[in-house]
């Protein structure tokens, strides 16, 4: 395995570099006058399986009235049913000139923090997680996201998530995503104080 171990500001050069030419390529921003329409590369859509078809509507409409042509769509890194690409991704398929989807913020990233917390990537742990990667990517997903190094937790159904950038599903994510020419959204918050509490955190965010 290559070290692939680079810092934060390189790694968000690389990410928008890589969303720029593989995500939005396909998409044809299409003019409206001399205006060319934009595209968001990180949109979240919440919702349950029976409002999946009213969440996207309304997104789609939101993305009208602003001049949004295109749109990558990726699940927060929570691990709930409401956070796995599975619940949205028939629906945006629907729209091939609107949306794309990342996936595995709810499934990768648990998996990610149980081996933070066992200390250790069992090989069963590193099989199911290959396995995991390469469905989400069968699936029609065009990367891996919302994934996250370190996501603070400034809102209760947000639980504090941090694993080295260097941790080894990470980077074996980063070897799927080469080999399969894909993109990685990567979450990191950056601190450069220990923040004690919910409210001090928000607040940090908050000026920041």
């Amino acid at each position: 395995m290559q070290d692939r171990r680079i810092n934060g500001t390189g790694h968000l050069v690389v990410f928008l570099a890589g969303v720029l030419t593989l995500v939005l390529a396909p998409l044809k921003l299409a003019r409206s006058g001399s205006v060319t329409g934009w595209a968001d590369v990180h949109v979240h859509i919440d919702g349950l399986p029976n409002t999946v078809h009213d969440s996207v509507a309304s997104l789609i409409r939101g993305m009208d009235e602003n001049g949004m042509r295109a749109a990558v769509v990726m699940m927060v890194p929570r691990p709930t049913p409401r956070s796995n690409y599975s619940l949205f991704a028939s629906e945006l398929k629907r729209y091939p000139d609107r949306f794309r989807f990342l996936g595995g913020g709810g499934i990768l990233n648990p998996m990610i923090q149980r081996a933070v917390q066992i200390g250790a990537v069992p090989p069963m742990l590193r099989q199911r997680f290959t396995r995991a990667a390469r469905r989400i990517l069968d699936d029609g997903a065009v990367g891996f996201g919302e994934m996250t190094a370190q996501h603070l937790s400034l809102v209760p159904e947000q639980p504090y998530e941090a694993c080295a950038p260097d941790h080894p599903l990470l980077l074996l994510l980063a070897d799927i995503a080469s080999e399969a020419g894909v993109v990685i959204d990567l979450h990191l918050d950056l601190v450069i104080r220990r923040i004690e509490s919910l409210k001090e955190g928000q607040e940090v965010i908050g000026n920041r």
